[in-house]
């Protein structure tokens, strides 16, 4: 029974490449296809570009790294919200949070829901004119190394990374900036909503603490890019939100210094940073 989801998961991916790939040769989009000498020499390089910011399959990975955790649809963007998104940068916004949406639910085994998101990554980038990172070259790679779990998070996060270059080599650098923002914040928001069913044990708590790196990140990539309106406009917001996690990252490391537990008081600080990460997702989904 496994074997056949994933193999129905594959066919999916097949058909919906292969219907991005028809859309662009009538509509004259420039193709940006990934062959498979690229795939295999790059790899490595392809997770290391645009400022460093974990991709989406890299912040799925990290929060499966327990098994303990259980998927829960409810934390994810819903797929009908995809008509609510008429600008190019909430399409930008909500391609890196369905991207992260798509990561979770295939690594859960979540097959059929990791087809409905995959088919909503599909519909935003066709909008935004980037169907074509998904080529035939890649669904052979990927064919090839379908049943290995790293390879199918590399070729995830080979794509959404040449998308980010797409958007920078054609005068859209915010759009791609925006894209890496709004998975990065899905991610994290996942996370914040797992912990509390997870009992807010150390394992998930510190993992949500590492992602201060990538929160300073995002706070220099906002701040070298004032005069861009769609990026600007949630620079307050992420200012709050890093006060906050330099709170709660001394509260949390000293309660566990000498093998202590996390307090209370690190808890309810761990709520109010929860809060503002739901706030700023909201504004990105809605």
């Amino acid at each position: 029974m496994r074997n056949k989801k994933k193999y129905i998961l594959f066919l999916a991916i097949v058909l919906i490449a292969f219907m991005a790939c028809n859309s662009e040769s009538n509509n004259q989009v420039v193709q940006n296809n990934i062959d498979t000498v690229d795939l295999e020499n790059n790899f490595e390089q392809a997770t290391k570009i645009f400022y460093n910011l974990p991709s989406p399959p890299d912040v799925a990975d990290l929060l499966l790294a327990n098994s303990s955790v259980e998927f829960n649809l409810e934390t994810l963007n819903k797929v009908g919200n995809i008509d609510l998104y008429e600008s190019s940068a909430k399409q930008a916004l909500n391609l890196g949070i369905y991207s992260t949406d798509f990561s979770f639910a295939s690594l859960s085994g979540q097959d059929q829901i990791a087809i409905n998101y995959l088919a909503n990554s599909k519909k935003l980038a066709k909008k935004l004119g980037i169907v074509g990172v998904l080529g035939q070259d890649t669904i052979q790679w990927l064919a090839r190394n379908f049943e290995n779990k790293d390879s199918l998070m590399g070729i995830i996060t080979l794509v959404y990374r040449r998308s980010e270059a797409y958007f920078n080599d054609n005068g859209k650098g915010d759009l791609a900036l925006l894209m890496a923002i709004g998975g990065w914040t899905e991610g994290l928001f996942i996370a914040t909503q797992l912990a509390e069913k997870m009992e807010f044990s150390v394992d998930i708590m510190d993992k949500i603490a590492e992602q201060r790196l990538s929160m300073d990140i995002i706070l220099q990539i906002i701040e070298s890019n004032l005069k861009e309106p769609n990026i600007i406009i949630y620079r307050d917001g992420f200012k709050k939100l890093n006060e906050k996690y330099l709170t709660y990252n001394k509260m949390l490391s000293d309660d566990l210094k000498d093998g202590g537990e996390i307090s209370e008081l690190t808890i309810a600080e761990f709520r109010s940073l929860a809060e503002l990460v739901q706030g700023l997702r909201n504004q990105f989904t809605n």
